[in-house]
């Protein structure tokens, strides 16, 4: 099963770190810590990612927007994922992202 979301990506931030959940727009605003340089930046939201996911470097990828702030990525899990950020806890379907509490 394919999951797809999309992320607004801040460069050059202090550290990697989640700034907000937007359930309207379906995206994640995400602060890096690395350049827009070489891909770097990419690399961080990769990586935060599967750690906040818990899941492998090979069920994540980037779909679109490698070069753009705007990003659309995939990942590849066997059911859909349930988390929770802030106190709140969201699903994340093939129907896109929504929140269970608040």
């Amino acid at each position: 099963m394919n999951l797809f979301f999309n992320v607004k990506v801040k460069p050059n931030a202090k550290e990697t770190i989640l700034d907000k959940i937007d359930i309207v727009t379906q995206c994640f605003e995400l602060r890096v810590k690395a350049s827009p340089v070489q891909g770097q930046a990419n690399e961080d939201v990769i990586h935060f990612f599967k750690r906040f996911f818990k899941i492998t470097l090979k069920q994540i990828a980037i779909k679109s927007g490698e070069t753009s702030k705007q990003k659309r990525l995939s990942l590849n899990v066997d059911s859909p994922l349930t988390f929770t950020w802030q106190n709140t806890t969201y699903n994340l379907t093939e129907e896109g992202l929504s929140s269970i509490t608040k």
